[in-house]
C-alpha cells in the first residue's frame, strides 16, 4: 500500500503512529492529541479517531515494515494500540460495539485538515472591532487646557 492511497486524516495518524513508535501502549485519546498536534487542528478537543481512519493507517504501516501496532477495544469503546509483533485485527464484537458508539461521538475527518477561507464579512468584522477597541492614552499630568471638544 502506497502513502498516496490514504486519505489525509489517515496520512496524519500514520504519521503520528511513526512519532509515537517508542511507546509500547498509545491510547487513543493520546494519539488524537498527536494528530491535532500535526495537523494544527484547533477545536475538537474532545474528537477521537474514527475506526476505519486508524484500521488504514495501521495497515499502511504494518504493510511497508515501519512498525506493527495491534489494536484492542477498552470498555469505554476507545482503542489501545499496542506495539506487537504480529498485526491483529479487531473481533466483530468489538468492531460493531465501536462503530455504534462513534455515531455519538466527535470524529476527526478530513474537512478538519482543510483551512477555512475566512469570508469578507469576517473580515471586516474584525477591522470594525479593531477600530472600535482602539485605546488612545491620556495624560492624566496635563494642565486640560488644550483640550479636543
Amino acid at each position: 500500500m502506497e502513502k498516496s492511497q490514504l486519505s489525509p486524516i489517515q496520512q496524519k495518524i500514520s504519521e503520528a503512529l511513526e512519532s509515537m513508535k517508542e511507546r509500547a501502549l498509545i491510547t487513543e485519546p493520546n494519539l488524537a492529541k498527536k494528530v491535532r498536534f500535526i495537523s494544527k487542528i484547533e477545536g475538537k478537543n474532545k474528537a477521537l479517531i474514527g475506526f476505519e481512519d486508524l484500521e488504514k493507517s495501521v495497515e499502511y504501516l504494518a504493510s511497508n515494515n515501519l512498525v506493527i501496532f495491534s489494536l484492542t477495544l477498552n470498555s469505554a469503546n476507545e482503542f489501545l494500540i499496542k506495539k506487537d509483533t504480529v498485526s491483529q485485527p479487531v473481533n466483530a464484537d468489538a468492531r460493531k460495539r465501536r462503530l455504534a458508539s462513534e455515531k455519538s461521538k466527535s470524529i476527526l475527518t478530513n474537512n478538519d485538515l482543510i483551512e477555512k477561507k475566512s469570508s469578507k464579512k469576517s473580515k471586516s468584522l474584525n477591522q470594525q472591532k479593531k477600530i472600535r477597541t482602539k485605546s488612545e492614552k491620556i495624560n492624566i499630568y496635563s494642565d486640560f487646557e488644550n483640550m479636543d471638544e
